[in-house]
């Protein structure tokens, strides 16, 4: 069957052909051919048609549109990929046209045409054997990396509603790695969009060599020890193209992980060109152990997500409510009657923890009520461990009528380690109020400028710094009481701070002890004690205070602080203070 073909388009103002006696030479013949059905091209164009010798026609340049043509029936368009003049030869003895620079192009789900090596347009209208050149760099499929080694199209049939496409090669899914898939890309007419397709991705093998899709997906998180933090896998079944959207990939399976102790998780899988997440959801209880660190309690009503932004998973953030853990030694519990929230955020250093709400603390085999929000964080890479805890604090398991407004800080490492905390209570009444503070401190190797408990909530109190070495290791503990009264025009109070505790230190160069230079730490014990008076009259109008707070530190060597001061003021803004410090530490005696 020949094409229908119109020779000669604008060359009467041309040379067609010349001839040496009766053989010819050189030639230049233009025109155009029709392509049937199913391709359907109106017009084909070509230029450069060369004679034989003996002025048999031979072949020549197809020239096609920068914008392509149309394949109708397949609803694709045929463009030029280099040299729009140059995207094939028309071959007159074979009678087909051969595309040798020239791609098909599906842009709704395919960022690039699939360039051809070699491709046929046959004259009834079917197109032939089809090569791909393998230039795939930059080629996506729904935004995803794809390497597409086999094309094909489907056989016309005029009762096919949906010819299609089909193309196979690996994608790459991020942090799931390559994954080999069949894509059956078909027209279809429900829709009214401006590329109506209907993708879907068949197990089976679309081309001739390919081989079956294989999706099932599994994947491994790792903290920065190379320990497993998330292990998730989607069996083959489960994983499919999304074709109700048209655009990417949906799975469901089952998600471990490594803080997570008891059933796995169920999880859903969304991959899209930006961004791959992955949803966790359970209802039953899952104890929440970090092994050797800490066992914190037990988590229900879990809902959290994982998001892979480009090639690797970042984070990981869970929630979910406090329950009782299955294992004993647990640090928080659920308070009956109350609720709690958990929000934890997981990388491959830290792993970030926060409880807010009613809950059980155990210390030291009590359970201490708390109303408060509990922070905790774990460095992977330093081995580290520290807390903080705000909030109030129900003593009641321990001293029986003792609650307050409490806060507790640790830090667990192999540079540092220290735990410290303090309470206040406080009693109003009408006439005579008063309040109780305490605090405590044990820590080892712990720069002093941390020890926050050394200050207690009065700045006219607390220990010393300079009688104090850089770092601190040993225990200290405070109390501190208030009273006051409010008698008409009068009023006043008493504040009485104490604190005592037991530290050890290296052995300073050039004292009296400097031969034993080197030697095990020296124990030395500090206390501090204060007073303040204060008082006023008719709401403050004339008001006045006193203070006085001492530091020391022995037996050897001996340092001590102590500072004096007044403070008085008229008409609430005429004021005036006056206060005295002097010590002696390991630079001598001052003056302040």
């Amino acid at each position: 069957m020949p094409f229908v073909t119109t020779l000669f388009l604008n060359d009467r103002k041309n040379l067609l052909a010349e001839f040496v006696t009766s053989a010819s030479y050189d030639s230049n013949v233009a025109g155009s051919i029709v392509v049937p059905v199913p391709c359907n091209i109106p017009k084909v164009d070509f230029a450069q048609m060369k004679l034989t010798s003996t002025a048999c026609l031979v072949g020549g340049d197809l020239a096609l549109p920068s914008t392509g043509l149309p394949l109708e029936y397949w609803a694709l368009q045929l463009v030029p990929t280099g040299d729009p003049g140059q995207a094939g030869v028309i071959s007159v003895r074979t009678g087909r046209i051969l595309l040798t620079a020239a791609g098909i192009a599906e842009p709704a789900h395919f960022t690039r045409p699939f360039g051809l090596t070699w491709g046929e347009l046959l004259a009834t209208g079917n197109l032939g054997e089809l090569f791909l050149d393998f230039n795939n760099w930059g080629q996506r499929f729904d935004g995803l990396t794809f390497n597409p080694h086999e094309l094909t199209l489907s056989t016309y049939a005029p009762a096919v509603t949906d010819p299609y496409l089909g193309v196979s090669g690996p994608i790459c899914f991020p942090f799931f790695g390559l994954h080999d898939i069949n894509v059956r890309d078909a027209t279809d007419t429900t829709t009214a969009l401006p590329h109506p397709r209907m993708v879907t991705v068949p197990k089976s093998p679309i081309t001739p060599h390919a081989p079956v899709t294989q999706l099932a997906l599994s994947g491994t998180w790792h903290d920065v020890n190379s320990s497993d933090l998330a292990v998730f896998d989607c069996l083959e079944p489960n994983v499919d193209y999304n074709v109700v959207g048209q655009n990417g990939f949906l799975g469901t399976g089952t998600g471990e992980l490594g803080f997570l102790h008891s059933n796995p998780l169920d999880i859903q899988v969304e991959i899209h060109s930006d961004a791959t997440d992955i949803r966790f959801t359970s209802t039953d209880t899952h104890d929440l152990n970090l092994g050797p660190v800490a066992r914190l309690g037990g988590i229900s009503q879990i809902a959290g997500n994982a998001r892979i932004e480009g090639p690797t998973l970042t984070r990981i953030t869970l929630y979910g409510m406090l329950e009782q853990s299955a294992a004993a030694g647990s640090i928080f519990g659920p308070k009956a009657g109350f609720e709690t929230e958990l929000d934890i955020s997981v990388t491959p250093t830290t792993f970030d923890f926060y409880a807010s709400g009613d809950m059980l603390l155990s210390m030291a085999l009590v359970d201490l009520e708390v109303s408060a929000t509990a922070h905790l964080l774990f460095d992977f890479a330093m081995g580290s461990a520290e807390g903080e805890l705000y909030g109030r604090v129900d003593c009641d398991a321990a001293v029986a009528g003792l609650s307050g407004e409490g806060q507790l800080t640790w830090h667990v490492s192999s540079a540092m380690q220290y735990m410290q905390g303090r309470l206040k209570v406080g009693v109003i009444s009408t006439i005579v109020s008063g309040g109780l503070e305490g605090g405590f401190f044990i820590g080892n190797n712990v720069p002093n400028a941390l020890a926050w408990v050394l200050d207690p909530t009065d700045p006219h109190f607390g220990v010393s710094r300079a009688i104090l070495p850089p770092t601190l290791t040993g225990v200290f503990g405070y109390g501190q009481a208030s009273i006051g009264f409010n008698a008409y025009v009068l009023g006043g109070g008493v504040d009485i701070y104490a604190g005592a505790g037991a530290f050890s230190a290296p052995i300073a160069a050039g004292g009296p002890l400097a031969p034993f230079a080197g030697n095990p730490l020296l124990p030395y014990v500090v206390g501090a004690c204060g007073i303040n008076v204060h008082g006023e009259i008719l709401g403050g109008l004339v008001s006045a205070s006193a203070w006085a707070d001492l530091s020391l530190r022995g037996p050897v060597p001996t340092y001590f602080e102590g500072t004096f001061g007044l403070r008085g003021c008229v008409a609430w803004v005429l004021c005036a203070s006056a206060s005295l410090t002097a010590g002696i530490n390991s630079s001598g005696f001052y003056l302040n």
